[in-house]
């Protein structure tokens, strides 16, 4: 702290987890663009077009409220594609020139996306919430090259990047990458200084150190013509273009335009990095984040907002105060319930008062009121924690979700999956099995899902992990620890699509985290809710590669129904002259074999579901004379009595 002090110079911390090349993956489908957006005040552009089976994305999570209504239409006149995605252009300052929570939203002028989309040429949209046009452009895939940024000529990468924390192959561990604004050749030795003084301080905080070998720490030189960054929004001639005084908020400190962030994202990318942090040389104090990158100009808090800040984009925690966050709206996690009585860390609670109040003895675990940006109605485990304090430690339940989610990158034989699927290693123990059955029972409601899986022999407990969809990737939503084989998940009221896995747990650790066959989709204007499986890898048709698999298929109505013959309907596709579909249900236990399967001439067919209080699950595939394609997801409803 002394060190940085001496140096007369504040420092703004750009953290951003990037969709880059490594271990901790979602799966990518074949025939398919990673696409970078950039959203300026001239339109949308595009400033980067790869291949998506090259670029592998990093699971991470975003609290961002607010969204873009992405679209996609083929020239080829095929399916189009829309996704809800976060606002890349919403910024939030979290703390205040104090380290005390405050936390203000920004509506910068400029954002920058990661999405994916078919391989085929097309049109993209962003609309806005209201349906308004926000931005429009033409896609081509043939344009597979990396563009470069307008910023930052080669020569000012000085080297390679230096490996400052060395705890074995990329590929096995989170590596974090650190580099300078706002520092001109001379001044690169300070940079290293501050980058050792923060990465100490980060490695004393016990939720680190006890995880410091799942990580690896790098820094890459980068001289800037200018000390220091702009104000008012104004940049000056530095590396990434970063400025405060964003949209008028002096103390809002982020990249001023677009540019800068890509410039930065591409050194991540080529360095092979998880994280970036760009550390930049500022005389005020001040700070702002978005989906996952945060800036802050506060020497005395740099290490500690990096801690709070990976708590967030890594591990899904979030922030344990009750300062109210614009829109006042209440956030839920793995820290924070929703009430006392569905307690993710009920196993870890220490009293039986719950609420819990703060005249409480210090360490208790419990459900203390006042969490989440909301004073009423939203609990967190402890008195204090890192997550709603800056300087203080994370609590033991915080401590713990980072320790499950290291753990794939802590463990003894170094090695971890680049797949996220049920069979990806996420644990520590290879002696226990991972649970099997992973499934639905009983009906569904807009905001809670009752799942059941089987029974492992030597398990004390289990986690259910429930994640969301954001973009073209799934983020962590929030967990639930059980002693037994089923556990009720609250979604909350609002729209979008959930996966969830599971894992078995024992003393020693736990298994690899099974993923469910299903998806759900929440709908907030009918209140019906849909769920699609993702299990069309175990079983196929001998298929052709000239037919593409039928997507988007589901109920008519809804998926929870009390019509014995309801319709299903799915997309159509290019060359198809007619449809195999199938059917299987549930018995309570386990999926069986498929019951039935028929023959239709159009992209719509009605069932008949003989049994009530039952699972039914279906898959389609399209034909023609040469073959027919892959099976399509299944989808499943439930039928009441």
């Amino acid at each position: 702290m002394n060190k940085m002090r001496s140096f007369g110079a504040l420092f703004v911390l750009v953290f951003s987890l990037l969709t880059v090349a490594c271990t901790g993956s979602v799966d990518v489908e074949s025939g398919e663009s990673q696409v970078t957006l950039a959203l300026r005040d001239s339109g949308l552009e595009i400033v980067d077009i790869r291949d998506a089976t090259d670029y592998e994305q990093v699971q991470t999570h975003s609290h961002s409220t607010e969204t873009l209504r992405l679209s996609f239409r083929p020239d080829d006149g095929s399916e189009v594609y829309e996704e809800d995605i976060p606002d890349a252009r919403v910024l939030v300052s979290e703390f205040d020139e104090d380290g005390n929570p405050d936390p203000v939203e920004v509506i910068a002028g400029t954002g920058l996306f990661e999405i994916r989309i078919p391989k085929t040429s097309g049109t993209l949209e962003l609309r806005s919430e209201t349906g308004d046009l926000v931005g429009q452009v033409d896609f081509d895939p043939s344009t597979l090259v990396e563009r470069q940024s307008e910023l930052m000529n080669s020569a000012d990468v000085v080297g390679n990047p230096v490996k400052v924390v060395d705890h074995g192959s990329s590929r096995d561990k989170i590596d974090i990458l650190f580099l300078p604004e706002g520092y001109s050749q001379s001044d690169l030795r300070q940079f290293h200084s501050h980058v050792n003084s923060i990465v100490t301080k980060l490695k004393r905080k016990p939720a680190y150190r006890d995880n410091w070998t799942g990580f690896n720490v790098w820094r890459q030189d980068v001289k800037s013509r200018s000390r220091s960054i702009g104000s008012n929004g104004r940049p000056r001639d530095t590396a990434f273009e970063t400025a405060g005084g964003i949209s008028g908020v002096d103390r809002c400190v982020f990249f001023a335009n677009s540019r800068g962030q890509q410039a930065a994202k591409n050194l991540g990318d080529r360095a092979g990095a998880d994280v970036v942090i760009v550390l930049a040389n500022r005389t005020q104090t001040g700070g702002c984040a978005r989906n996952g990158m945060i800036v802050t100009a506060r020497p005395a808090h740099v290490a500690e907002t990096v801690a709070h800040e990976i708590g967030h984009a890594l591990f899904g925690l979030m922030d344990e105060y009750d300062t109210p966050r614009p829109g006042n709206i209440c956030f839920v996690g793995p820290n924070v319930a929703k009430s006392v009585n569905n307690l993710p860390w009920r196993d870890m609670v220490t009293t039986n008062r719950l609420p819990t109040p703060t005249s409480a003895r210090r360490g208790t675990i419990g459900a203390f009121e006042g969490a989440g940006y909301c004073a009423r109605g939203r609990y967190r485990p402890a008195h204090d924690c890192l997550m709603r304090t800056l300087g203080k430690e994370m609590c033991p339940v915080c401590r713990r979700e980072v320790q499950r989610k290291m753990s794939r990158y802590t463990g003894s034989s170094g090695s971890s999956s680049s797949s996220s699927s049920s069979s990806s290693s996420s644990s520590t123990s290879s002696s226990i099995s991972s649970p099997s059955g992973l499934s639905p029972n009983g009906p569904i409601s807009t905001t809670d899902v009752r799942l059941t899986w089987n029974r492992v022999s030597g398990a004390t407990n289990y986690q259910v992990s429930i994640q969301k969809r954001s973009g073209s990737s799934y983020r962590e939503f929030g967990s639930v620890e059980t002693s037994g084989t089923s556990a009720r998940v609250t979604l909350r009221d609002e729209g979008g699509y959930y996966r969830f896995t599971v894992s078995a747990c024992k003393s020693s650790g736990c298994s690899a985290a099974a993923q469910s066959d299903f998806t759900y989709g929440v709908s907030t204007s009918s209140g019906s809710t849909s769920s699609s499986s993702n299990t069309s890898s175990s079983s196929s048709s001998s298929s052709t590669g000239s037919l593409a698999v039928p997507s988007n298929l589901k109920p008519v109505k809804s998926s929870v129904i009390s019509d014995e013959t309801p319709s299903m309907s799915w997309n159509s596709v290019s060359g198809a002259t007619h449809y195999k579909f199938r059917m299987r249900h549930h018995d309570g236990n386990s999926w069986l074999t498929y019951v039935s399967e028929q023959q239709v001439n159009s992209n719509r067919v009605r069932t008949t579901l003989r049994e009530p209080e039952r699972w039914y699950a279906f898959s389609v595939a399209a034909c023609n004379s040469s073959g027919c394609s892959d099976w399509s997801e299944f989808s499943t409803m439930y039928l009441r009595p």
